[in-house]
């Protein structure tokens, strides 16, 4: 009889689909299977259901969509973790240039409350490092249940600060972090960026050009603001600001 349940278990197993198998796992909301380009086998976006926060899930949850690439359960997967939307993903076009040096898997997240990541209501005292952080280590541990081998994380600019801070907060999640131009801020307005613009950025001929331009620009405001708007019409231009 051990060997019976043993035989159905293991068929069971190796004999799900991908997509079944995602499907399986707890906390996925959606499996939508995508158009794969020749590097990678399938390909599918996945909706995941995250806290809004880790610490008290009374505030509700909330989706958070990933794409996975897949090449093998056998080769190691990397994980890229964006600091914005991640609509550039959303296409067969897409290859982070570590998986073909590699041979590996790609799982790329879009940052909480960005793209379709977002509750139906954003309280934006959520947007934390250490909640961001935690939706990482929650689909990291999601989805080492396929993929066993190693993990590498990877994130280009506020995508290279969250490799930096899901490695600070969950060092055992990946053994290998590879941040591009990642930059750390010490305060919501970093006053490091005007020091540097006003002393180190071209020459002292080229910054006071642009310092000209941009005073004589503001002069022209009311003249030139009618001229922007009608430009942005013509070209359906569409602007969000946040207060």
């Amino acid at each position: 009889m051990l060997i019976v349940h043993l035989l159905v278990f293991f068929h069971v197993a190796f004999c799900q689909t991908l997509e079944e198998r995602l499907k399986s796992l707890p906390d996925i909301i959606s499996v939508e299977k995508m158009n794969n380009n020749s590097f990678f086998q399938e390909a599918f976006k996945i909706l995941v259901k995250q806290p809004v926060n880790h610490q008290d899930t009374t505030k509700g949850f909330c989706p958070q969509r990933i794409f996975l690439s897949h090449l093998s359960y056998t080769r190691p997967v990397v994980f890229i973790t964006e600091g914005y939307g991640g609509n550039y993903a959303d296409t067969d076009k897409y290859l982070n240039e570590l998986c073909p040096i590699l041979d590996a898997n790609q799982l790329f997240t879009e940052h909480r409350f960005f793209g379709e990541s977002k509750p139906d209501s954003v309280d934006w005292k959520q947007l934390t490092v250490e909640n961001a952080a935690a939706d990482h280590h929650h689909i990291v541990q999601l989805f080492r249940k396929l993929y066993e081998q190693k993990w590498l994380s990877t994130g280009i600019s506020k995508g290279g600060q969250t490799v930096m801070y899901h490695r600070m907060l969950y060092p055992n999640d990946v053994a290998v972090s590879v941040p591009y131009v990642g930059p750390l801020n010490f305060s919501y307005e970093d006053q490091r960026h005007q020091k540097f613009i006003r002393k180190r950025v071209g020459t002292k001929a080229d910054r006071a050009t642009v310092f000209d331009f941009q005073s004589e620009v503001l002069k022209r405001k009311a003249r030139l603001m009618p001229m922007l708007e009608q430009l942005c019409k013509e070209k359906n231009f569409q602007f969000r600001v946040l207060n």
